[in-house]
């Protein structure tokens, strides 16, 4: 009977780690992907460490080579970013990988940038999440399958605005989405023929 009792109860302790760590591994899945606003925090705070007069040049999503997966990026969140800070007067620039939610590589280049190319990050006020909604109501847009898989996010700056876009399949080709960055409001797309 004891032996039956000290069966049930390392039965129990198994099931209970077992029960934990899964838990524990899902919820930490949800916590890697991050939508653009929250990727640039994350890059902008190292940035600034590498230099305090570094401004926010661009931001695109990345497939996950390992893992492409055309779920990606339903939320309006990725795994996977890419962005460049710059000291516009210096020509000093950072590329930051972040991957899983986290830094994980970063690169020094030399590059001329115009001061009209920094985006202020303050401006920003529309996230992925919310042009991936309105990209889908309005042109039915679906997550791509080849090149770029799932939905993908980028944020740019012209000499005017600053666009946060989304990609996708619209009518069956790869398209661009682009909306403002401070007013959430359309401003134009590009599919590829």
């Amino acid at each position: 009977m004891k032996k039956l009792v000290v069966l049930i109860i390392c039965f129990l302790v198994a099931l209970s780690f077992y029960l934990f760590w899964n838990s524990d591994s899902r919820s930490s899945s949800n916590q890697q992907e991050i939508s653009l606003i929250e990727a640039i925090k994350k890059g902008g705070e190292f940035a600034q460490n590498w230099n305090p007069k570094a401004s926010l040049i661009d931001v695109t999503s990345v497939d996950d080579p390992s893992n492409a997966n055309p779920s990606e990026g339903a939320d309006g969140k990725r795994k996977n970013w890419n962005m460049v800070f710059g000291d516009v007067q210096t020509g000093e620039a950072l590329i930051i990988n972040i991957q899983k939610g986290k830094i994980n590589t970063s690169s020094e280049i030399k590059q001329t940038f115009k001061i009209n190319q920094a985006i202020s990050i303050d401006s920003i006020k529309i996230d992925s999440p919310d042009v991936l909604a309105t990209a889908k109501n309005m042109f039915d847009l679906q997550p791509g399958t080849d090149w770029a898989i799932g939905y993908h996010f980028l944020l740019t700056r012209d000499n005017i605005k600053t666009f946060i876009g989304v990609v996708g399949l619209s009518e069956g080709k790869l398209t661009k989405i682009y909306f403002d960055a401070v007013t959430g409001e359309y401003t134009g797309r590009v599919s590829n023929k």
